[in-house]
């Protein structure tokens, strides 16, 4: 059994047949999983991402026209995704929660027992 999450391998699968559209039932077929209901919530939510698409059109392997999704990298969202990178790699910044801790202990210091 792999030790990638199911999201993690239908990603993969898709990512790998980049520009072919896959039904659910088929990428359940294919990665041999349980519940086509599984695949179909990893499906829309991957569809709202950037870097994927979901339309009604051909499944490259059942061939039938139903709701099908494909990995499709386009100009717009590849520098978003270098960016998004470059910002998720930076230092944490000081949140609102850790000035208000601090404040706390200025108070707590500076008052007269």
């Amino acid at each position: 059994m792999s030790a990638r999450t199911v999201p993690k391998r239908i990603n993969d699968f898709l990512v790998e047949r980049k520009g072919r559209s896959y039904c659910d039932a088929c990428i359940q077929e294919r990665l041999g999983l349980k519940w086509r209901q599984q695949v179909q919530l990893i499906t829309a939510t991957l569809a709202v991402t950037d870097g994927y698409e979901r339309d009604l059109d051909q499944c490259s392997t059942c061939q039938e026209t139903k709701q099908v999704i494909q990995a499709c990298i386009t100009a717009a969202s590849a520098p978003a995704r270098r960016v998004s990178a470059a910002v998720l790699s930076m230092p944490r910044s000081r949140t609102a929660q850790d000035l208000a801790d601090d404040a706390e202990g200025d108070i707590g210091r500076n008052s007269v027992a």
